[in-house]
């Protein structure tokens, strides 16, 4: 298992920036299109089930659903972290030949580290945040 997914990892790491984003814009559009024929589910989420309160992911499947059947809005209103987590894997190996990129590994790794978490971490609680106003919690 460990092995196919390493021989993955390398084909989509071979792809030149271009066809890498191509071939992930296909990947991410076959799943909407696979979501747009589902029906909206109650929930699917176990820590809303478990605690009566959202989670950051929380709106995810219905983001996907609503980006499925072309309600980009809707899908923004249910989950801004779903969709900008789906425009990002599009984008980001786009952006792996930019003088951007190059002056981020010139960083320390240590530095690099702390503002990738930091950065997770505010995205996660401004999720938060919205999925608590969202559903009138806040």
């Amino acid at each position: 298992m460990v092995m196919a997914f390493c021989g993955m990892t390398a084909w989509w790491r071979g792809l030149s920036p271009g066809r890498n984003a191509l071939a992930r814009l296909t990947a991410v559009a076959s799943g909407l299109l696979v979501l747009a024929w589902l029906p909206m589910p109650h929930t699917v989420c176990p820590f809303w089930m478990l605690t009566g309160l959202p989670c950051p992911f929380c709106g995810g499947t219905h983001a996907g659903i609503d980006l499925g059947r072309g309600h980009p809005v809707a899908a923004l209103r249910a989950s801004p972290l779903a969709v900008c987590g789906a425009v990002a894997v599009i984008t980001l190996p786009m952006l792996r030949k930019t003088g951007l990129a190059e002056r981020w590994r010139q960083l320390p790794a240590k530095t690099r580290n702390a503002a990738a978490i930091t950065g997770i971490v505010a995205a996660l609680a401004v999720s938060e945040g919205w999925q608590l106003a969202r559903f009138g919690l806040l």
